[in-house]
């Protein structure tokens, strides 16, 4: 035993002091490039160096410039260089540092590992690369992104699937991804889309009962309630009310069986009647209001994103139920409930049951309704005088509509006739049994029976009272009357209508006016055309403002210029003007005589009380002597009579009386006046009204 002993103890030293040669070696060999002899010496050493060993190896099979290249097993070694490393004792790291090996570089090592790894995962771009990185790569920086793109590239495998087993699957396998929520609503929508694929009544019920709160419920219960009424008969809403009570679209069905048993006959005795028949009615008081209505004029307002009605004095007669409504308009108003839309009367009892998808105000007694992204036309009761079946449909004027089919227009009577075939591109309605109507990229006039007037020879037309027409060749304006013959010849870039008897004439960037009466323009001075000159150099109380070389004036019906001084620029004729000089903006009066002197960047129209002023976008009020009676740093400032104003501040409107007092506060996102004694106000989720000379709330949340 001792001799076994001495011989055994001289042979371990060899061994180690070989091993350790063979790691020195075998990084020296490293340093040369020399990758087979520095791989060979360290799987030799590797058993008694496991550290250096296992580092030195990662570096061999980590770089791609030689034939060991494989980082699955560079990885395999830094971890095991990795997890050694720390049950060294502290002369076995120092004497490893010679090696270059440390605690840092081997963090250094392993993390250049896991990058190229990463970086082979992206190259492969699989769900199984990303997964072995991440399986194997858990300290990584890098995990979260590899994470989000091995979930990405799973949802979009089993998204182009597009089956509901296939979001489920994609649940149940990453419940933690980032793409849970869009694989959810997918899944839900495939589900349905399944579970309905049919369209019975049965198996939207089966989505109902599996799915009772569903992303589909709505639509499920939808098409329960169609799939239930497909003959639109009494006895049908009926049953639907009985065995769906608790249906979204009970109170439909109640309305829609209240209009369908009233449809042959309409009476007292039938009301009492229908009463009697179904005591449990929902809107029973209703029916005896539709008569007292009729004189009573109702405004639409909005509350929690619903719509209904409430009178002048505040009365609310239609509650905010609602998705969409119109003003009345002969009576009837135009709703949109559960996506189908219909018109009620002032009761609101149903006129014309909500069935269509998309419906307008009634005009002469007819209504234009869209279903299926075609037109039809109804009369009061709802019944088709026009199938719709064009893609077009006009409002009634002088007895006629225009309809569109294929891409071209005619024309229908109120009977549903069609009186002129569809032939023209673009028409206007009849106006005095004329209408405007392109054919061929030409333009001309016809009349109620579609016989030309105006041949199709202009590009563009305007008509000019009843008996002259503004019309442009390929060039240029000119004015020709109904037997064709030129009134002015065609040498102008563009005419406009100021009023019955003046016109706008432009030339060369200039302007002047043309009146009918003598047919000869009213200025021998032509003067500059300017920014919206064709509408602010429109006459407005017998004045027009025009501008020269030297600035802006006005001038009255005859040319004359109303002032001897020449500005900047000018606001509208009143009994104050704005104006605006080098220094600024202030006002005139009638006379030119300066009352507010010009220190504003920019001043508005001056009324009875004062005038709106601005400094750098904020607004105030001065007095005739150029006193502020309202501080200037209003956003927005609108004056309703002698004492209230509306106000924005802070983005957010509100009403001041006596210009200090409020009376409404600054809530609200829109303050708008409806009439004289009435102003709309709106925020994001209502719409009330507020009459402002009784200081009268008509709707207020909460009231």
């Amino acid at each position: 035993m001792n001799i076994n002993f001495k011989i055994i103890i001289p042979f371990v030293l060899i061994c180690l002091i070989m091993s350790g040669c063979a790691v020195s070696k075998g990084f020296e060999s490293l340093e040369s490039y020399n990758y087979f002899d520095a791989k060979q010496k360290f799987e030799r050493a590797e058993k008694r160096k496991v550290v250096p060993s296992s580092y030195g190896l990662s570096v061999i099979y980590q770089r791609n410039d030689n034939p060991f290249y494989n980082l699955d097993s560079a990885l395999v070694k830094i971890n095991l260089a990795y997890s050694n490393y720390s049950n060294l004792p502290d002369n076995k790291k120092e004497k490893y540092q010679q090696y270059g090996v440390d605690s840092m570089s081997i963090l250094k090592q392993r993390n250049l590992i896991s990058y190229l790894y990463f970086n082979r995962a992206i190259e492969t771009n699989s769900v199984y690369a990303f997964q072995e990185f991440i399986v194997k790569n858990k300290w990584s920086p890098d995990i979260g992104l590899a994470v989000n793109l091995r979930d990405s590239l799973f949802f979009f495998e089993n998204h182009e699937k597009g089956g509901a087993s296939d979001y489920e699957l994609f649940m149940v396998t990453y419940p933690n991804s980032i793409y849970y929520t869009k694989a959810d609503k997918l899944y839900n929508q495939a589900f349905y889309k399944e579970s309905t694929a049919g369209n019975t009544i049965t198996e939207y019920r089966k989505y109902l009962s599996d799915k009772p709160n569903g992303d589909y419920v709505t639509e499920a219960q939808n098409s329960v309630f169609s799939l239930s009424i497909t003959n639109k008969s009494v006895t049908e809403y009926s049953s639907f009310i009985t065995n769906y009570p608790e249906n979204r679209n009970v109170n439909r069905a109640w309305v829609l069986l209240y209009d369908g048993y009233m449809q042959n006959s309409y009476s007292i005795h039938d009301i009492e009647q229908f009463i009697s028949d179904y005591p449990n009615f929902p809107f029973q008081n209703r029916i005896n209001e539709e008569l007292r209505m009729a004189n009573i004029e109702l405004y639409k307002f909005k509350t929690e994103n619903k719509w209904g009605f409430v009178s002048k004095d505040g009365t609310y007669f239609i509650d905010a139920k609602y998705d969409f409504v119109e003003d009345f308009s002969e009576g009837l108003a135009v709703v949109t409930i559960g996506g189908k839309t219909g018109y009620i009367t002032k009761t609101g009892d149903v006129k014309v049951m909500p069935k269509f998808d998309d419906g307008y105000s009634f005009k002469n007694g007819f209504a234009v309704v869209e279903v299926d992204e075609l037109f039809g036309l109804i009369n009061r009761s709802g019944a088709f005088i026009i199938n719709p079946i064009y893609d077009d449909l006009g409002n009634v004027n002088d007895g006629l509509l225009s309809f569109e089919k294929d891409e071209k227009i005619g024309f229908f009577n109120t009977s549903g006739e069609v009186v002129i075939i569809p032939k023209y591109t673009g028409v206007s309605s009849f106006i005095n049994e004329l209408a405007i109507v392109e054919k061929d990229g030409k333009t001309g006039v016809i009349n109620t029976k579609g016989i030309p007037i105006i041949d199709f020879l202009y590009t563009e037309v305007k008509m000019i009272g009843t008996n002259h027409f503004a019309v442009k060749n390929d060039t240029s304006w000119g004015i020709i009357n109904l037997v064709k013959e030129v009134i002015l010849p065609f040498e102008y870039d563009y005419i406009e209508l100021d009023n019955d008897s003046v016109l706008i004439i432009e030339k060369n960037k200039q302007f002047n006016y043309w009146g009918f009466s003598k047919q000869e323009f009213v200025s021998e001075l032509w003067f500059e055309t300017y920014s919206e000159y064709k509408v602010l150099a429109k006459f407005n109380t017998g004045f027009a403002k025009v501008k020269t070389n030297i600035g802006y004036n006005f001038i009255d019906s005859t040319a004359n210029f109303v002032f001897k001084n020449f500005y900047t620029n000018l606001g509208t004729y009143n009994r104050y003007i704005s104006f605006e000089n080098e220094n600024g903006w202030g006002y005139l009066n009638l006379k030119g005589e300066v009352i507010v002197k010009p220190t504003y960047t920019k001043t508005n129209s001056f009324s009875k009380t004062g005038g709106i002023v601005e400094i750098d976008d904020n607004k105030g009020l001065v007095d005739e002597q150029g006193e502020i009676i309202l501080p200037i740093y209003f956003e927005e400032l609108k004056l309703l009579n002698d004492t209230l104003v509306i106000v924005k501040r802070n983005n957010q409107y509100g009403i001041l009386s006596n210009f200090n007092d409020t009376i409404v506060s600054f809530d609200y996102n829109f303050i708008e006046p409806i009439s004289n004694s009435i102003v709309k106000i709106g925020s994001e989720t209502e719409l009330m009204y507020y009459c402002y000379k009784r200081n009268t709330w008509l709707k207020k949340e909460g009231e």
